[in-house]
């Protein structure tokens, strides 16, 4: 009962305007059938007025059912229409938009973007080579923590590993501590020197020349995880925020996306880095 309720309300809504023209008619035919002639005067004047009155209601009644199937069937048809056009066109240029949007981004090599620093898991799919740029990267060298372990584990197994971290005698260390607010970078980037040290001493021998330190002497601008010339993550450096704190991008290689100019960046910053005397012999170790 209360849904055939429900319908009967929803169809007394839906076509309340017809509902209406014809209790408008109905009104005014009553009125002019009960108003008869042959009274007297008084009801000759009331009968006039009540047929005025009625013929009145049965205009209007009228009109509104002329309005209701005509006119206003027209007019919906000719708004739907207008709406119909001008919406196809609009979702027309939105999916051409997000079409350039999405081929750009491919094309880019882009694959994920990180709030902050991507976690280590990118770690997971290295095999041959891998390039670390950054002011400190302690993320990669505290001992015994996760990334560590992987480190050594890939090194052991043959992978090389490069890491550039910036010179901790240089000027722009300065910089960068003021920029970030951090006065005490300078002690956590020898602090961390001195981690990864400890970090190729824990090294099998045979693989410590699979391992090489160097220090660049510019301002710093990103931090870099490449693996295999095939995988990178990149973190631009952001006024007031600490580098572990600033949105991150992972980029696939592609020929035509930016890959190759971050790698640039890291052989180029790589080639004139000071040599910190933590290298090993193995000819892996030139930079590709």
């Amino acid at each position: 009962m209360a849904q055939l309720a429900e319908k009967l309300l929803k169809l007394v809504i839906f076509y309340k305007i017809i509902l209406l023209s014809i209790f408008i008619l109905i009104s005014g035919a009553t009125i002019i059938i009960l108003v008869s002639p042959g009274m007297d005067l008084i009801s000759i004047i009331r009968e006039e007025v009540f047929k005025e009155i009625g013929i009145a209601l049965i205009i209007i009644g009228c009109a509104i059912l002329f309005y209701e199937y005509f006119l206003r069937k027209n007019m919906m048809d000719l708004i739907e229409e207008f709406v119909r056009t001008n919406f196809m066109v609009m979702i027309t240029q939105h999916c051409e938009k997000v079409k350039s949007i999405s081929e750009s981004v491919q094309k880019s090599g882009l694959v994920n973007v990180y709030k902050k620093g991507g976690s280590s898991d990118i770690l997971d799919v290295a095999k041959g080579n891998i390039k670390l740029l950054g002011v400190t990267l302690n993320y990669y060298f505290y001992p015994d923590s996760d990334e560590w372990t992987r480190l050594k584990s890939l090194v052991e197994s043959g992978c090389t590993l490069q890491i550039l971290i910036l010179d901790p005698d240089s000027p722009h260390v300065e910089y960068r501590q003021r920029d970030e607010h951090n006065e005490k970078l300078r002690d956590q980037i020898n602090h961390l020197y001195d981690l990864e040290k400890e970090f190729i001493e824990n090294i099998k021998d045979e693989f410590k020349p699979n391992v090489e330190i160097r220090f660049y002497d510019t301002y710093p601008t990103c931090a870099m995880t490449i693996i295999d010339e095939k995988l990178m993550r990149v973190t631009p450096y952001l006024y007031n925020r600490r580098r572990r704190a600033c949105p991150t991008m992972e980029f696939m290689y592609s020929k035509e996306g930016i890959f190759d100019a971050y790698r640039e960046h890291f052989n180029d910053l790589w080639k004139k880095a000071k040599n910190s005397g933590m290298k090993g012999t193995n000819n892996k170790q030139r930079s590709k």
